[in-house]
């Protein structure tokens, strides 16, 4: 009875402890948020900024960014009104950019200024060679990736679908029409499977076993060459056969008599990137996976910024293409 008596009480006790406590959040000032990847191969390049606010991001016009290369004015950033989002806003600006080139950008707006600096890189390594294999849903592809640098080298993955449709579209007589278009897109790559890809945990150089299932995907197709064997090794990933032929052009309708030819190539970048560029992509990965509220063995994804007056990140990376020619079967 007694101790039927004392679990009574202690319930009683413990349910009389807990009361509603009101609360109302710090208010956070206005921060310009600056994000950029900027690829040294490309003539233009694309700024994302925008504006942190104490409860949403929106987008930032009117905005002044000027870009200096090695201590020299470089260019204006201009605003790009065909892409821009409730929450960026892109600006373009050209620049000639090679490895060891110190890129800095300056942005003065409504509402503040901020600054960041980066480094391009020196490129890590190359693409030997790329084999691709036909399977029934998908394209595999085998990419030979191999160091040309001594250093601790760290390479992100990525593939564009280019496609030309060239036709001639015959009229009543001998009169005709010949078109050709060009279209470029970013596909997405399954490495499920890879080592090298998924075999470690993001963020770590170390050799990581993650028993407990809180290890993040590898969203970006980030690496380094740290499980490479004589500075070499055969990185494995696939590619969709849907999205590897689909085309912005197939709702166009032909008639028989009409030729009509359409090329698919895919364009295989390896991209030498920092090691804070590395760090950087792992917390977002991170972020963007993680189910905090299910889990409390989740990793907190800290994302660092490099933007003094602001948050974001800017870098700089070096790409090598292996462009492909791929047919599809029908």
């Amino acid at each position: 009875m007694r101790r039927y008596l004392f679990i009574i009480l202690t319930l009683v006790f413990t349910s009389s402890c807990i009361r509603d406590v009101s609360y109302e959040p710090e208010m956070v000032e206005d921060r310009v948020i600056l994000n950029a990847q900027i690829c040294a191969e490309d003539a233009e390049h694309t700024v994302y900024v925008g504006v942190s606010k104490s409860n949403t991001v929106t987008s930032l016009h009117g905005a002044e960014i000027r870009c200096i290369v090695n201590g020299v004015f470089s260019a204006m950033a201009s605003e790009d009104e065909r892409g821009w989002s409730k929450m960026q806003t892109p600006y373009t600006f050209k620049a000639d950019l090679k490895p060891g080139d110190k890129v800095r950008l300056e942005m003065i707006s409504d509402y503040g200024s901020a600054w960041c600096e980066t480094v391009v890189p020196e490129s890590g390594g190359r693409i030997k060679n790329v084999e691709v294999t036909d399977s029934k849903d998908d394209l595999n592809l085998s990419i030979q990736v191999e160091d040309t640098s001594p250093n601790r080298n760290y390479y992100m993955l990525r593939c564009v679908h280019r496609y030309e449709r060239d036709v001639t579209i015959f009229f009543s007589g001998k009169d005709f029409e010949h078109r050709i278009k060009h279209f470029s897109e970013r596909v997405s790559l399954e490495h499920s499977d890879d080592p090298i890809l998924d075999g470690a945990y993001l963020g770590s150089d170390k050799e990581a076993y993650d028993i407990l299932g809180t290890g993040v995907p590898n969203i970006y197709c980030i690496f380094s060459d740290r499980k490479f064997e004589n500075a070499a090794a055969v990185v494995n990933v696939s590619i969709s056969k849907k999205e590897a032929f689909s085309t912005a052009l197939d709702y166009e309708v032909y008639l028989e008599n009409d030729i009509v030819k359409t090329t698919h190539w895919l364009d295989v970048s390896l991209c030498s990137i920092s090691k804070e560029e590395y760090d950087y992509l792992s917390a977002i990965s991170t972020l963007k996976v993680n189910d905090f509220d299910s889990s409390a063995l989740m990793e907190d994804a800290v994302i660092p910024s490099n933007v003094n007056g602001g948050e974001g990140f800017v870098t700089a990376y070096v790409e090598t293409v292996s462009t492909i020619e791929v047919v599809e079967k029908r």
